[in-house]
């Protein structure tokens, strides 16, 4: 008799503990829930006030982007640069959400065939661009613009210089409210000889100014 009774109390003494265990696991599952919907509501409020600060190609700002890439001799004959990596910094203004000007400059070290004479060619330019959705992250914009080459032949040739008209397209998508990832493509044509040259670039895009 008093073994039953032990093993009813034994019973009795799980039963409740079990039952204690139950409710602190249930307690701590919906603190864990109130905690993982209370950092879901932070993450999406953060989300959207960073997509907002984001999505704006600001009236008003001045803009730096460094750039690096390639350029080509396209569309020529035996006489002609060869293309090779090409770098350089491009400066800009905002003068609404959706015109922009920047002014232009790249280098680029090649060779000019026939001869394989080693040069440098310097780019001193200004664009205008069109920018669309300037309120989105992501932003296409169209280019036009015109500028010169300055070319300085290391021997065997004299330094020319071409005036050139350039025209093409590009992205930029915003990775904060003050800088962005940006690509870019160029057809140029020399006004002096009617050379072909196309350029893509990759780069940084940094936005600074009024908010």
């Amino acid at each position: 008799m008093a073994n039953k009774k032990a093993i009813s109390r034994g019973a009795a003494v799980c039963n409740h503990q079990i039952g204690t265990n139950r409710t602190v696991l249930r307690g701590r599952i919906r603190a864990a829930l109130r905690c993982e919907r209370f950092v879901l509501l932070v993450a999406s409020i953060l989300l959207v006030h960073t997509a907002e600060v984001m999505a704006q190609n600001r009236e008003g700002d001045f803009t730096i982007s460094p750039f690096f890439g390639g350029q080509m001799s396209i569309f020529v004959g035996d006489v002609h640069l060869d293309g090779d990596y090409k770098w350089g910094l491009r400066a800009g203004y905002n003068v609404t959400p959706n015109w922009s000007s920047e002014f232009v400059y790249g280098a680029n070290v090649t060779v000019h065939d026939p001869g394989d004479v080693r040069c440098t060619i310097h780019q001193y330019g200004g664009d205008v661009l069109y920018n669309f959705q300037p309120e989105k992250r992501f932003v296409p914009f169209l280019a036009a613009g015109f500028g010169v080459f300055d070319v300085d032949f290391e021997k065997g040739y004299n330094g020319r210089t071409a005036g050139y008209f350039n025209s093409g397209a590009g992205v930029k998508y915003s990775l904060t409210h003050w800088v962005a990832l940006r690509a870019d493509v160029r057809h140029t044509i020399l006004l002096d000889n009617g050379d072909n040259l196309f350029e893509a670039t990759l780069g940084l895009h940094f936005q600074f100014g009024r908010r």
